[in-house]
Protein backbone atom coordinates (compact mmCIF):
# COMPACT_ATOMS: atom_id res chain seq x y z
CA UNK A 1 0.00 0.00 0.00
CA UNK A 2 1.01 3.48 -0.57
CA UNK A 3 -0.28 6.42 1.38
CA UNK A 4 0.09 10.12 0.74
CA UNK A 5 2.02 11.81 3.36
CA UNK A 6 0.66 15.01 1.81
CA UNK A 7 -2.95 15.14 2.83
CA UNK A 8 -3.65 17.89 0.17
CA UNK A 9 -2.55 16.25 -2.77
CA UNK A 10 -4.97 14.22 -5.26
CA UNK A 11 -4.48 10.90 -5.04
CA UNK A 12 -4.68 9.53 -1.19
CA UNK A 13 -3.86 6.02 -1.03
CA UNK A 14 -3.30 3.11 -3.61
CA UNK A 15 -3.66 -0.82 -2.11
CA UNK A 16 -2.58 -4.01 -3.97
CA UNK A 17 -3.79 -7.24 -3.57
CA UNK A 18 -4.24 -10.93 -5.39
CA UNK A 19 -5.73 -14.18 -5.54
CA UNK A 20 -4.35 -16.92 -7.76
CA UNK A 21 -6.91 -15.17 -10.80
CA UNK A 22 -7.10 -11.66 -10.34
CA UNK A 23 -4.76 -8.85 -8.94
CA UNK A 24 -6.87 -5.74 -7.04
CA UNK A 25 -5.94 -2.44 -7.45
CA UNK A 26 -7.91 -0.29 -4.23
CA UNK A 27 -7.67 3.86 -4.73
CA UNK A 28 -8.64 6.68 -2.70
CA UNK A 29 -8.57 10.49 -4.77
CA UNK A 30 -10.31 13.53 -4.07
CA UNK A 31 -13.38 14.53 -6.07
CA UNK A 32 -12.51 16.66 -8.34
CA UNK A 33 -15.69 17.70 -10.26
CA UNK A 34 -12.95 18.35 -13.58
CA UNK A 35 -12.61 14.28 -13.31
CA UNK A 36 -16.12 13.13 -14.34
CA UNK A 37 -16.35 12.37 -17.59
CA UNK A 38 -13.09 11.15 -18.81
CA UNK A 39 -11.15 10.46 -15.63
CA UNK A 40 -8.97 7.32 -15.95
CA UNK A 41 -6.53 5.59 -13.93
CA UNK A 42 -3.18 4.21 -15.34
CA UNK A 43 -1.25 0.84 -14.07
CA UNK A 44 2.24 0.38 -15.08
CA UNK A 45 3.63 -3.08 -14.01
CA UNK A 46 6.87 -4.62 -14.16
CA UNK A 47 5.94 -8.36 -14.56
CA UNK A 48 9.65 -9.52 -13.29
CA UNK A 49 10.67 -6.26 -11.11
CA UNK A 50 13.63 -6.16 -13.00
CA UNK A 51 14.07 -2.61 -14.71
CA UNK A 52 16.38 -3.71 -17.41
CA UNK A 53 13.96 -6.21 -19.08
CA UNK A 54 11.20 -4.67 -20.04
CA UNK A 55 10.42 -2.60 -22.82
CA UNK A 56 7.07 -0.50 -22.59
CA UNK A 57 8.83 2.85 -20.46
CA UNK A 58 6.42 5.63 -20.11
CA UNK A 59 5.87 8.95 -18.20
CA UNK A 60 9.56 8.18 -16.65
CA UNK A 61 9.04 5.03 -15.20
CA UNK A 62 11.57 2.48 -16.88
CA UNK A 63 11.49 -1.30 -17.39
CA UNK A 64 7.48 -1.62 -17.39
CA UNK A 65 6.56 -4.73 -19.16
CA UNK A 66 2.70 -3.99 -19.70
CA UNK A 67 0.89 -0.99 -18.98
CA UNK A 68 -3.06 0.23 -18.98
CA UNK A 69 -5.39 3.27 -18.41
CA UNK A 70 -9.08 2.42 -17.53
CA UNK A 71 -12.38 5.46 -17.56
CA UNK A 72 -13.12 5.09 -14.09
CA UNK A 73 -15.21 8.13 -13.73
CA UNK A 74 -17.75 8.87 -16.28
CA UNK A 75 -21.16 11.15 -16.33
CA UNK A 76 -21.23 14.37 -14.88
CA UNK A 77 -20.15 16.44 -11.94
CA UNK A 78 -23.99 16.70 -11.29
CA UNK A 79 -24.71 12.64 -12.45
CA UNK A 80 -20.99 11.09 -11.75
CA UNK A 81 -20.93 7.58 -12.98
CA UNK A 82 -18.41 5.02 -11.95
CA UNK A 83 -19.01 1.98 -14.72
CA UNK A 84 -19.06 -1.60 -13.57
CA UNK A 85 -17.00 -2.49 -16.57
CA UNK A 86 -14.42 0.20 -17.31
CA UNK A 87 -12.70 0.13 -20.36
CA UNK A 88 -9.46 1.74 -21.68
CA UNK A 89 -6.18 0.33 -23.84
CA UNK A 90 -3.27 -1.31 -23.01
CA UNK A 91 0.07 -0.35 -24.56
CA UNK A 92 -1.45 -2.52 -27.61
CA UNK A 93 -4.55 -2.72 -28.27
CA UNK A 94 -8.11 -1.16 -26.91
CA UNK A 95 -9.46 -2.83 -23.71
CA UNK A 96 -12.51 -3.45 -21.89
CA UNK A 97 -13.00 -4.99 -17.98
CA UNK A 98 -15.56 -7.75 -17.60
CA UNK A 99 -18.52 -6.75 -15.95
CA UNK A 100 -18.68 -6.11 -12.21
CA UNK A 101 -14.70 -5.38 -12.36
CA UNK A 102 -15.13 -2.29 -10.86
CA UNK A 103 -16.82 -0.71 -8.11
CA UNK A 104 -16.76 2.71 -5.64
CA UNK A 105 -17.86 4.92 -3.73
CA UNK A 106 -19.00 8.58 -4.35
CA UNK A 107 -18.60 10.69 -1.34
CA UNK A 108 -18.79 14.67 -1.25
CA UNK A 109 -14.59 14.99 -0.72
CA UNK A 110 -13.29 11.66 -2.19
CA UNK A 111 -13.89 8.69 -4.37
CA UNK A 112 -13.02 5.32 -3.13
CA UNK A 113 -12.36 2.46 -5.92
CA UNK A 114 -11.52 -0.67 -6.33
CA UNK A 115 -10.99 -2.93 -9.43
CA UNK A 116 -10.33 -6.45 -10.49
CA UNK A 117 -8.37 -7.14 -14.05
CA UNK A 118 -7.28 -10.95 -14.80
CA UNK A 119 -3.44 -11.56 -13.69
CA UNK A 120 -2.93 -12.33 -18.08
CA UNK A 121 -4.56 -9.25 -19.09
CA UNK A 122 -1.15 -7.76 -17.29
CA UNK A 123 1.11 -10.15 -17.64
CA UNK A 124 1.51 -11.06 -14.49
CA UNK A 125 2.28 -15.00 -13.53
CA UNK A 126 0.99 -16.39 -10.47
CA UNK A 127 4.01 -17.03 -7.96
CA UNK A 128 5.98 -13.80 -9.42
CA UNK A 129 7.42 -10.90 -7.84
CA UNK A 130 6.09 -7.51 -9.62
CA UNK A 131 6.34 -3.96 -9.24
CA UNK A 132 3.76 -1.28 -10.09
CA UNK A 133 2.77 2.25 -10.38
CA UNK A 134 -0.29 4.29 -11.03
CA UNK A 135 -1.40 7.02 -11.49
CA UNK A 136 -4.70 9.60 -12.85
CA UNK A 137 -5.76 12.49 -14.81
CA UNK A 138 -6.78 15.45 -13.20
CA UNK A 139 -3.39 15.84 -11.41
CA UNK A 140 -4.02 12.39 -9.61
CA UNK A 141 -0.01 11.65 -10.28
CA UNK A 142 1.19 12.35 -6.98
CA UNK A 143 2.21 8.50 -5.83
CA UNK A 144 3.25 7.59 -10.00
CA UNK A 145 6.77 7.25 -8.80
CA UNK A 146 6.84 5.37 -5.58
CA UNK A 147 5.98 1.42 -6.87
CA UNK A 148 4.44 -1.26 -4.60
CA UNK A 149 6.59 -4.28 -5.27
CA UNK A 150 4.33 -7.22 -4.73
CA UNK A 151 4.94 -11.33 -4.61
CA UNK A 152 2.05 -12.24 -6.01
CA UNK A 153 1.72 -15.42 -4.65
CA UNK A 154 3.41 -17.31 -1.71
CA UNK A 155 3.65 -15.50 1.55
CA UNK A 156 5.52 -11.72 1.42
CA UNK A 157 9.27 -11.61 3.11
CA UNK A 158 8.70 -10.68 6.84
CA UNK A 159 10.81 -7.75 8.17
CA UNK A 160 13.72 -8.19 10.16
CA UNK A 161 12.82 -6.85 13.07
CA UNK A 162 15.71 -5.22 15.78
CA UNK A 163 15.01 -3.66 18.97
CA UNK A 164 17.46 -0.81 17.73
CA UNK A 165 15.86 2.57 17.74
CA UNK A 166 16.10 2.88 14.27
CA UNK A 167 12.46 2.02 13.15
CA UNK A 168 13.21 1.49 9.28
CA UNK A 169 11.85 -2.08 9.50
CA UNK A 170 8.31 -0.22 10.44
CA UNK A 171 7.60 2.17 7.53
CA UNK A 172 5.84 -0.30 5.52
CA UNK A 173 3.36 -2.42 8.06
CA UNK A 174 -0.22 -0.92 8.60
CA UNK A 175 -0.82 0.74 12.10
CA UNK A 176 -3.52 2.13 13.84
CA UNK A 177 -4.31 5.95 14.97
CA UNK A 178 -6.08 7.81 17.78
CA UNK A 179 -5.53 11.31 19.01
CA UNK A 180 -2.13 11.42 20.38
CA UNK A 181 -1.79 7.70 19.48
CA UNK A 182 -0.25 8.89 16.52
CA UNK A 183 0.52 4.92 15.49
CA UNK A 184 0.86 1.64 16.88
CA UNK A 185 2.14 -1.41 14.96
CA UNK A 186 2.80 -4.99 15.99
CA UNK A 187 4.90 -7.77 14.29
CA UNK A 188 6.83 -11.12 15.39
CA UNK A 189 8.96 -13.48 14.14
CA UNK A 190 9.70 -16.71 15.94
CA UNK A 191 10.67 -15.93 19.30
CA UNK A 192 9.31 -12.01 19.64
CA UNK A 193 6.66 -10.03 19.82
CA UNK A 194 7.44 -6.28 18.39
CA UNK A 195 5.81 -3.08 19.12
CA UNK A 196 6.22 0.31 18.19
CA UNK A 197 4.99 2.97 20.06
CA UNK A 198 4.55 7.14 18.44
CA UNK A 199 3.25 9.20 21.10
CA UNK A 200 2.61 12.46 20.34
CA UNK A 201 3.23 16.03 22.25
CA UNK A 202 -0.52 16.16 23.33
CA UNK A 203 -2.12 15.59 26.41
CA UNK A 204 0.62 15.69 29.78
CA UNK A 205 3.42 14.88 27.31
CA UNK A 206 5.95 16.56 29.90
CA UNK A 207 4.95 15.00 32.47
CA UNK A 208 5.48 11.46 31.58
CA UNK A 209 9.13 11.49 31.92
CA UNK A 210 11.10 10.28 34.90
CA UNK A 211 9.89 7.32 35.06
CA UNK A 212 6.47 8.59 35.63
CA UNK A 213 4.52 7.88 32.24
CA UNK A 214 3.50 4.11 31.54
CA UNK A 215 1.73 1.87 28.43
CA UNK A 216 -0.88 -0.41 28.58
CA UNK A 217 -1.13 -3.53 26.43
CA UNK A 218 -4.21 -5.95 26.39
CA UNK A 219 -4.59 -8.73 24.59
CA UNK A 220 -7.15 -10.77 23.63
CA UNK A 221 -6.52 -13.93 22.52
CA UNK A 222 -9.83 -16.31 22.04
CA UNK A 223 -12.39 -14.06 20.62
CA UNK A 224 -14.34 -13.51 23.95
CA UNK A 225 -13.99 -10.38 25.63
CA UNK A 226 -16.23 -11.40 28.46
CA UNK A 227 -13.41 -14.01 30.16
CA UNK A 228 -10.07 -13.01 31.18
CA UNK A 229 -8.33 -11.17 33.84
CA UNK A 230 -8.91 -7.36 35.00
CA UNK A 231 -5.75 -5.14 36.34
CA UNK A 232 -6.07 -2.17 37.97
CA UNK A 233 -9.83 -2.11 36.74
CA UNK A 234 -8.68 -2.24 33.04
CA UNK A 235 -10.22 -5.44 31.39
CA UNK A 236 -11.26 -8.27 30.48
CA UNK A 237 -8.01 -9.33 28.71
CA UNK A 238 -6.35 -13.10 28.42
CA UNK A 239 -3.34 -11.29 29.50
CA UNK A 240 -2.84 -7.65 30.52
CA UNK A 241 0.68 -5.74 31.46
CA UNK A 242 1.86 -2.04 31.86
CA UNK A 243 5.34 -0.99 31.95
CA UNK A 244 7.65 2.19 31.89
CA UNK A 245 9.48 3.58 28.50
CA UNK A 246 9.78 7.09 29.51
CA UNK A 247 12.95 7.82 31.47
CA UNK A 248 15.33 11.00 32.32
CA UNK A 249 13.23 14.03 32.88
CA UNK A 250 11.28 16.63 30.42
CA UNK A 251 14.22 18.41 30.02
CA UNK A 252 15.98 15.90 28.34
CA UNK A 253 14.06 13.13 28.34
CA UNK A 254 15.41 8.95 27.54
CA UNK A 255 13.80 5.98 26.45
CA UNK A 256 14.59 2.94 29.28
CA UNK A 257 15.51 0.14 28.18
CA UNK A 258 14.45 -2.25 30.28
CA UNK A 259 11.28 -0.97 30.62
CA UNK A 260 9.04 -3.87 32.51
CA UNK A 261 11.12 -3.38 35.74
CA UNK A 262 8.38 -2.06 38.25
CA UNK A 263 5.49 -2.93 35.70
CA UNK A 264 2.85 -5.15 36.72
CA UNK A 265 0.95 -8.38 34.64
CA UNK A 266 -1.52 -10.54 34.92
CA UNK A 267 -2.04 -13.65 35.01
CA UNK A 268 1.05 -13.86 37.05
CA UNK A 269 2.25 -17.01 35.52
CA UNK A 270 3.42 -14.41 32.70
CA UNK A 271 5.76 -11.34 32.68
CA UNK A 272 7.25 -8.21 30.73
CA UNK A 273 10.05 -8.44 32.98
CA UNK A 274 12.05 -9.20 29.99
CA UNK A 275 10.80 -6.83 27.73
CA UNK A 276 13.85 -4.29 25.15
CA UNK A 277 13.34 -1.19 24.12
CA UNK A 278 14.67 1.39 22.39
CA UNK A 279 13.52 4.69 21.26
CA UNK A 280 14.06 8.57 21.00
CA UNK A 281 12.03 11.56 22.25
CA UNK A 282 11.87 14.92 19.77
CA UNK A 283 10.29 17.53 19.32
CA UNK A 284 7.55 15.30 17.32
CA UNK A 285 6.70 13.84 20.49
CA UNK A 286 8.24 9.69 21.51
CA UNK A 287 9.32 6.62 19.58
CA UNK A 288 9.96 3.51 21.14
CA UNK A 289 10.13 -0.02 19.70
CA UNK A 290 9.92 -2.63 22.30
CA UNK A 291 9.94 -6.71 22.02
CA UNK A 292 8.56 -9.37 24.04
CA UNK A 293 9.56 -13.08 24.30
CA UNK A 294 7.05 -15.13 23.24
CA UNK A 295 7.96 -17.61 25.85
CA UNK A 296 6.58 -15.05 28.79
CA UNK A 297 3.13 -14.68 27.48
CA UNK A 298 0.15 -16.62 26.91
CA UNK A 299 0.17 -18.88 23.76
CA UNK A 300 -0.54 -16.88 20.39
CA UNK A 301 -2.72 -18.67 18.20
CA UNK A 302 -2.64 -18.38 14.41
CA UNK A 303 -5.45 -16.59 13.95
CA UNK A 304 -6.67 -13.00 14.38
CA UNK A 305 -6.50 -11.73 17.71
CA UNK A 306 -6.63 -8.22 18.99
CA UNK A 307 -4.36 -6.43 21.09
CA UNK A 308 -4.69 -2.67 22.93
CA UNK A 309 -2.45 -0.14 23.89
CA UNK A 310 -3.02 3.17 25.91
CA UNK A 311 -0.91 4.86 28.47
CA UNK A 312 -1.30 7.94 31.43
CA UNK A 313 -1.17 11.39 30.93
CA UNK A 314 -3.82 11.68 28.54
CA UNK A 315 -2.79 8.91 26.07
CA UNK A 316 -5.68 7.69 24.03
CA UNK A 317 -6.41 3.91 23.33
CA UNK A 318 -5.87 1.50 19.99
CA UNK A 319 -6.87 -1.40 19.45
CA UNK A 320 -5.38 -3.08 16.71
CA UNK A 321 -6.22 -6.62 15.06
CA UNK A 322 -3.23 -8.78 13.75
CA UNK A 323 -2.17 -12.42 12.99
CA UNK A 324 1.19 -12.99 15.10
Amino acid sequence: MLISEDESKPLKAFKVAFDKEYIYFYHKRNNDPAMWGGGYYYFFVDTDNNVATGPADRDNLIGLDKWMYLYFFLGSSEAPEIPDAPAGATETEEYACAANALAGKISEDVVETEIRIPLADLGITYGSTIKVYTSGNKSASNLRSQPIVVNVGGEAPKPSFAVDGNFDEWEDIEGVSNGNYIQFKVGSDEENLYFYSYRGLGGRYSALWGGEGYLYLGFELDGDETNGVELNGNGMYDFIGFFFPYGGTAEAPAIIETPGEGGGWLPEEFTLANMKCKGVANDEGAFIEYSIPRADLPAIPNTTIKITSWGNKDMNKVTIDCRL
